[in-house]
């Protein structure tokens, strides 16, 4: 068989697939998910690097392409169509957690201030917007693991040994990369406690 027959069979195949998934078909569907939920697990932890979070990704897709079955067409494969999907999801949900570290890192830190500063209200208020502005910036400029760590640490509220687990590292590296990231971060933002 010729490779061009080949991929015509796949093609072919996989029509038949969605026709039956598109009518209901229990049995088929199930054979896509087993097929298919280990790789993009695999795929969806290597961009948001937690496998809760991926095995959850996952899921909420098959549920939905169950939900709208009869309306579900992929283009091209199977296959192509649900690692795009799940890649699309996976950013998705690294772009809300970077706007829900941002909230949470400027409550945190204005709390902070809230608490040792005695400076009188309007000159506070712009300290501290000054402040998590700056270290919203210094924490984008730390390398990548490295700030992820931080953010998993600081604002997810992980302990070092969760954080090795979920990011396949061990806890003395997930120390070192905290390390690193602190003494950037004073560095950087030493200025605020003169």
């Amino acid at each position: 068989m010729t490779a061009i027959n080949k991929h015509k069979d796949i093609v072919y195949n996989e029509k038949i697939w969605i026709e039956q998934i598109q009518n209901g078909d229990t049995d088929s569907f199930k054979k896509m998910v087993i097929t298919y939920s280990e790789p993009l697990c695999i795929f969806a932890y290597r961009i948001v690097q937690r496998s809760d979070v991926a095995e959850d990704l996952v899921q909420d897709l098959f549920v939905k392409i169950w939900e709208s079955r009869d309306n579900w067409e992929p283009l091209g494969t199977i296959k192509a169509y649900l690692f795009k999907a799940v890649r699309n999801k996976a950013i998705n949900y690294l772009d809300h957690q970077k706007v829900k570290i941002r909230l949470h890192s400027t409550i945190v830190e204005q709390k902070q201030f809230e608490k040792t500063n005695t400076e009188s209200t309007t000159e506070k208020l712009f300290k501290d917007k000054a402040f998590v502005e700056e270290l919203q910036e210094a924490i984008k400029e730390l390398p990548n693991r490295t700030k992820l760590v931080y953010t998993l640490h600081r604002q997810d509220g992980f302990k070092y040994s969760e954080i090795a687990w979920i990011m396949g590292i061990s806890q003395k590296t997930v120390e070192s990369h905290m390390t690193r990231a602190l003494i950037s971060l004073r560095d950087k933002l030493k200025h605020f406690s003169s």
